[in-house]
């Protein structure tokens, strides 16, 4: 699963960077670690930067420049999420992205993606995580990132 940089440091923040690190493969471009860790005293940039260096989270870079290129000409995406959705599509892997933006391009270009919310449901309905847990990493998920209420609502609704 690839993930880009605003995603990556949500998941940080809100306490689901470890429970997806020991779920599934994780993997990042270098422009997604280096906008991921320029806060270098936070605590999510300090979460980021060790778990790339115990390499629990890889890193790999793209090589279709021209297609990178595209993306952030047609899709106005920053270069974070540029490189990730072109490692997606080199890779044929998940985006993992709450990006509007990326997104968008995901769906126009036919790759697979998912959200940290959707990753946080299936979590709680794999019984990977608790009700309890669910509860509190959605609140920080809410109070760190740009959810419409619907979607939290919704997210609420399924972790009953």
């Amino acid at each position: 699963m690839i993930v880009d940089s605003s995603t990556l440091i949500l998941m940080a923040k809100s306490g689901l960077l470890d429970l997806v690190i020991k779920n599934k493969k994780l993997m990042i471009t270098g422009k997604v670690k280096e906008e991921s860790i320029t806060a270098k005293d936070s605590f999510d940039s300090k979460l980021i930067d060790q778990r790339v260096k115990e390499k629990a989270i890889k890193i790999s870079y793209i090589k279709n420049i021209k297609f990178y290129d595209k993306m952030i000409e047609q899709f106005n995406l920053g270069k974070g999420e540029a490189e990730a959705i072109t490692l997606a599509f080199e890779k044929n892997g998940i985006l993992l992205s709450d990006d509007k933006k990326a997104i968008n391009a995901c769906k126009i270009l036919n790759i697979r993606f998912t959200t940290a919310l959707n990753i946080l449901v299936e979590f709680y309905k794999n019984k990977t995580i608790d009700k309890e847990k669910a509860e509190i990493i959605l609140k920080k998920l809410k109070e760190y990132g740009r959810y419409s209420n619907e979607l939290i609502k919704k997210v609420e609704e399924d972790i009953k």
